[in-house]
């Protein structure tokens, strides 16, 4: 248990001190993460993005869910989005924080059961849908290639057979190259 404690207090006094290289130009960065959204859905999502100034970063990312949408009389079905996303972003360095206000837009699909659990037809077609996001991310850097991010996001979707506007957060790492 000491020896634990005490390589716990090394890893954090090494990441610490270390020099973060993060945010030049032609940087390139790639992020996992996993997040909940208003129906209680996971979303898995990646993003690749590049630096072109200190400040201005675009990139791409794309995200899947699964829904569960409950029905009456204790049915349910489910619903499945992937949405891919082009990005703009503007990076804010406060010493070891990096805080993106960021927007983009969506481009996806969405595709739905065709019965519910109880055999009942669903009479959602599948479709393509598009929209816009507004997503504000605060990241912490760990080191000169490595940092973690809490991100909250608010996606307004155009065509789709369910909301239309969906609040979601998510919590990654993300890796500078």
């Amino acid at each position: 248990m000491k020896k634990g404690i005490v390589l716990l207090l090394v890893l954090l006094a090494a990441t610490a001190t270390s020099n973060a290289q993060i945010g030049y130009k032609g940087q390139v960065s790639l992020s996992a993460q996993v997040g909940i959204d208003r129906a209680n859905s996971l979303v898995y999502a990646a993003d690749i993005d590049r630096y072109f100034s200190a400040h201005s970063v675009i990139g791409i990312g794309g995200a899947y869910s699964r829904i569960r949408y409950d029905a009456a009389g204790g049915d349910a079905f489910h619903a499945t989005q992937w949405i891919g996303n082009i990005h703009y972003r503007y990076a804010v360095p406060l010493n070891r924080f990096m805080l993106f206000p960021s927007g983009g837009i969506l481009l996806g699909g969405e595709q739905c059961e065709r019965f519910s659990k109880q055999g009942n037809f669903v009479p959602y077609a599948d479709r393509f849908i598009y929209g816009v996001f507004l997503e504000f991310s605060a990241e912490y850097i760990l080191g000169k290639h490595l940092s973690i991010f809490l991100a909250p996001k608010l996606d307004y979707l155009m065509k789709t057979n369910f909301d239309e506007l969906n609040i979601s957060g998510s919590a990654g790492v993300k890796v500078y190259f």
